[in-house]
């Protein structure tokens, strides 16, 4: 014979346990105390070795400045990690560079799949990537590259000097390469 879940004679087999509520999150476990350091040891020993020795004036070798002592005399720019490689105070000279590499994929990208695709490519597929993406990206690096050497010029500290150049350089191959490509394409119709 089956058991069922009503029966009585095990009632007590089938009861569920009550759940533990989560702690808060603002509630932490006790930490462990250490023990008190006895008066006596603290004279004696310290309980942290010294990092420096003691100045001697018999000792002339020379030493390094620690940060914050002749801060005057240090007249070299302080810079943020990163500040060299990106130039985050600079967003124009910055997205020249990244529509210039957009850019550069859309074209490279359509001409690689008008290849793969030769017999049954639609030319108005290519022609839309190539010139509606990469076109438009090329413009926009050039645009916002001299907008990002302007702000250089303006502000110093600002920097991205590099990434708006390369913005314009490659706006400008992108842009003379799409004129070439479209000279092309005419003549061969013709």
């Amino acid at each position: 014979m089956a058991r069922r879940d009503d029966d009585d004679d095990d009632s007590g087999a089938y009861e569920e346990k009550p759940r533990r509520k989560p702690r808060p999150e603002s509630i932490q476990p006790a930490q462990p105390r250490r023990p008190a350091p006895d008066d006596a040891d603290d004279a004696e020993a310290p309980s942290r070795p010294r990092r420096r020795p003691p100045d001697d004036e018999d000792d002339d070798r020379p030493r390094r400045a620690r940060r914050g002592d002749d801060e005057d005399d240090d007249d070299r720019p302080r810079r943020r990690k990163g500040g060299a490689i990106i130039p985050y105070r600079n967003g124009m000279a910055l997205a020249a560079y990244y529509c210039g590499f957009g850019g550069l994929i859309f074209i490279l990208g359509s001409l690689a799949l008008g290849a793969v695709l030769a017999p049954n490519v639609s030319p108005a597929l290519i022609f839309t990537l190539m010139y509606g993406g990469g076109g438009i990206c090329a413009l926009l690096a050039v645009i916002f590259g001299v907008a990002g050497l302007m702000k250089v010029n303006r502000d110093p500290e600002a920097r991205g000097t590099a990434h708006a150049i390369v913005g314009i350089v490659l706006g400008s191959i992108e842009i003379i390469g799409l004129i070439l490509i479209m000279l092309g394409v005419l003549a061969v119709a013709r």
